[in-house]
């Protein structure tokens, strides 16, 4: 229920719901589900990862920029993940050996893959071989939860993240070993504050990959 004037509520239709509707996903059923600004994400049993919503930017993930009014498989080659979440704009998930994927808006670099070239498709973060166990995608901001409790960022700076990227910078070629994976040493709630994509205010400062 709620807006769904880009298709957000994936019933196939635009029109804003008071009530909760099916979401017309033809007899496919999910294992989880995540609802970002405009745009949703669920894992369906199939093994698939499907998409619906706000897409100016390839949040839906099937190659495209066409927003769409119900859930569409989201082009993953092959790869199937067990986790995803969606964000303000770019969406993350992973795979079963806990590698980091993303595709989306990238103007600050939170997909990971040390551009900032929005990407229709998904993407492997650039982890340098750090896995995760959870993934969260927040407003222009990435992170990602190790079996060891560190909590990995990237992406547009924010108030309790730190990062060491150079101001601004857009050329993987000129960061090298210079931005390094900003590891944050608190407790895994530094996570929560970003959930659905809120964020406190943000602040100048990018950090294009983990690593």
């Amino acid at each position: 229920m709620g807006d769904n004037e880009n298709g957000t509520l994936g019933d196939g239709t635009t029109t804003r719901r008071l009530a909760p509707v099916l979401v017309e996903a033809g007899g496919v059923k999910f294992t989880q589900i995540s609802a970002g600004l405009s745009f949703s994400l669920a894992l369906g049993a199939d093994g698939n990862t499907y998409a619906w919503g706000y897409s100016p930017d390839g949040q839906v993930g099937n190659g495209t920029n066409a927003d769409s009014l119900l859930p569409v498989v989201v082009s993953s080659e092959g790869v199937e993940f067990t986790q995803v979440s969606a964000g303000a704009t770019a969406a993350l998930a992973l795979d079963s050996d806990g590698n980091a994927y993303a595709w989306g808006k990238n103007d600050a670099g939170q997909l990971g893959d040390g551009t900032t070239t929005d990407r229709f498709t998904p993407v492997r973060v650039n982890t340098g071989g750090v896995t995760f166990t959870q993934i969260n995608s927040a407003a222009s901001i990435s992170l990602g939860l190790t079996s060891e409790g560190n909590i990995y960022a990237w992406g547009k700076s924010s108030t309790g993240i730190p990062t060491d990227s150079p101001s601004r910078s857009k050329q993987m070629s000129s960061m090298k070993r210079s931005v390094r994976l900003a590891v944050v040493q608190r407790s895994v709630r530094a996570a929560s504050f970003m959930i659905g994509g809120i964020t406190p205010r943000e602040r100048r400062g990018r950090l294009l990959s983990p690593v």
